[in-house]
């Protein structure tokens, strides 16, 4: 299983703004969120960020979520837990939804 980095920031980002969740909470999250068996945490890749740049300008979608796509398609994935329907928009891309964090 694989993730990035921008992943777990935009995990953060919800879980403080938008759930306002307690930073100790937070913490706790992303541990488990890091502490998953067989998880893979890649870094941002410097060549795929003007063609991500152009990718969200043509789908018109977030920066992340673009690089998200290119780093997918590098590596040969084409599904995607993700509740940003942003990624509805590409088409050979298939969004799964069932998220539960207790």
């Amino acid at each position: 299983m694989r993730t990035s980095v921008f992943t777990v920031a935009e995990i953060a980002h919800v879980l403080m703004k938008r759930e306002r969740e307690r930073p100790a909470r937070i913490v706790e999250v992303v541990k488990r969120l890091l502490e998953c068996p067989g998880l893979r945490v890649g870094d941002a890749r410097r060549d795929l960020c003007l063609p991500a740049l152009e990718l969200a300008l043509r789908y018109e979608v977030d920066f992340v979520d673009a690089h998200h796509r290119l780093t997918m398609k590098l590596h040969k994935i084409n599904e995607i837990y993700s509740l940003d329907h942003h990624f509805d928009k590409f088409p050979d891309v298939k969004r799964l939804e069932t998220l539960v964090v207790k």
